[in-house]
């Protein structure tokens, strides 16, 4: 078991110290096996002395690294969650969101992988090459599709590095687009339900945390304003004006 001694060298050397108006976060700090630095720890220590290792609800197997841009976010594909700004309230709902999301592609796979709805379309090297003509000469109505520019996970750059980013702009029918904006928004709202329960759990067992959101109208418009803003990106890159995200205000 490991002792909270912050007079202890040891525990200066291994974990990263986040003051909250809640209480504490201790980072655990290590390597891994390709030298990056990763959290292999979350512990949190509210206002009583009640200690709670957050990381319990993060589905094995999976890393949690620092985010560049200190913005909260999931890899499904490298099975990562990284972590922005902890001391601000709300942080660590959005860090169990983001545990939601691991949580979803382990035991509700066809809810994660979404975005297979738009990649299945969009990897059709013929799909890539339709232009507004082909449409009109194969009797399609034009105003049926949306031209979006999108990145491609799996291409090569010019460089021919799979580090380089691709990105290209092709033809969508609107109907992939909202099929898309739909399970989007499911995937996203189910992992805001599951950080909730999480948070509730924990409230349960007499832990205080995050009371800056200390009741449910609180809680409720922090997730609303997250679910908002998806919605504001979903019409500017895909010029769908549809809430998806915000249909109503139940998880």
């Amino acid at each position: 078991m490991i002792k909270f001694s912050p007079e202890s060298k040891f525990f200066e050397a291994q974990f990263k110290i986040i003051k909250r108006e809640d209480g504490t976060l201790f980072l655990k700090l290590e390597n891994d096996a390709k030298n990056q630095q990763i959290v292999s720890k979350i512990f949190f220590k509210d206002i009583n002395n009640k200690l709670v290792n957050l990381t319990k609800f993060l589905p094995s197997g999976w890393k949690i690294i620092f985010s560049d841009d200190q913005e909260f976010s999931t890899s499904i594909h490298d099975k990562n969650v990284k972590i922005g700004d902890l001391s601000k309230n709300g942080s660590i709902l959005s860090l169990l969101h983001e545990f939601g999301h691991a949580w979803i592609a382990e035991n509700m796979p066809e809810v994660a992988n979404y975005s297979q709805i738009l990649e299945n379309y969009t990897r059709d090297i013929k799909n890539r090459s339709l232009t507004l003509e082909d449409l009109q000469k194969s009797g399609k109505n034009p105003d049926d599709y949306i031209e979006i520019t999108i990145y491609d996970p799996y291409g090569k750059g010019t460089g021919g590095s799979d580090n380089d980013e691709v990105w290209f702009s092709i033809l969508v029918p609107k109907e992939i687009i909202k099929n898309y904006g739909k399970a989007w928004a499911d995937c996203k709202r189910k992992a805001w339900a599951y950080a909730v329960r999480v948070l509730r759990k924990l409230r349960k067992e007499g832990i205080t945390i995050e009371n800056g959101l200390s009741d449910v109208e609180q809680l409720f418009k922090e997730i609303y304003s997250c679910l908002k803003t998806y919605d504001q990106y979903f019409e500017k890159e895909f010029k769908d004006s549809s809430t998806y995200f915000t249909k109503d205000k139940y998880l």
